[in-house]
């Protein structure tokens, strides 16, 4: 019994750890694709992002 618990929580934990992986990897690429759009063309970004919502 206790080494099937085990087993549940490390696949638990991985599915975990595979999530933030993931929602990491998004954030890293949403940067990416901001930073090379700053570099592309920063005068109207930077007018569009400083506008309050």
């Amino acid at each position: 019994m206790l080494p099937l618990l085990g087993l549940l929580e490390l696949q638990g934990l991985g599915e975990c750890l595979g999530t933030i992986k993931v929602k990491f990897l998004q954030y890293f690429l949403v940067l990416l694709f901001h930073w090379i759009l700053l570099l592309v063309k920063p005068l109207p970004l930077r007018l569009h992002w400083s506008r309050p919502a």
